[in-house]
């Protein structure tokens, strides 16, 4: 009885108790928060006029949301602003980025993306 009072009581015992529920805590909940991350999202034009849109800013900032995980795996060079050059007016003319505008992973979420407006030439 003493022996088993002795190992319940014994400050190793204690002390590697104590860390592996530290750990298993900070494991749970650190791959449960969000984060946030900024990105630099190409402005891409596609359709049979993307050769005329003469003048238009190349990128815009994206801030996403998610785990540490899936802002590791995010393949950067996916991300982009997708603009369907075939409905756009001649002429120079303002279009307002949605987020729809954006593809994104499902484990992500949009918070921020600066600039709203672009200015964009088409002709």
């Amino acid at each position: 009885m003493k022996q088993i009072q002795h190992l319940i009581l014994s400050n190793a015992l204690l002390k590697l108790l104590s860390l592996v529920i530290a750990y298993a805590c900070w494991a749970h909940f650190s791959t449960h928060r969000e984060y946030e991350q900024e990105f630099q999202a190409p402005i891409c034009f596609f359709g049979a006029d993307q050769e005329y849109v003469s003048k238009a800013p190349t990128a815009i900032a994206v801030t996403l949301k998610g785990t540490r995980q899936a802002l590791a795996s995010v393949d950067t060079e996916n991300i982009a602003v997708h603009i369907d050059s075939t409905t756009l007016p001649e002429g120079t003319h303002e279009k307002v980025i949605q987020s729809a505008d954006l593809l994104l992973p499902a484990s992500l979420k949009l918070v921020h993306y600066s600039p709203n407006n672009i200015l964009i030439t088409k002709g």
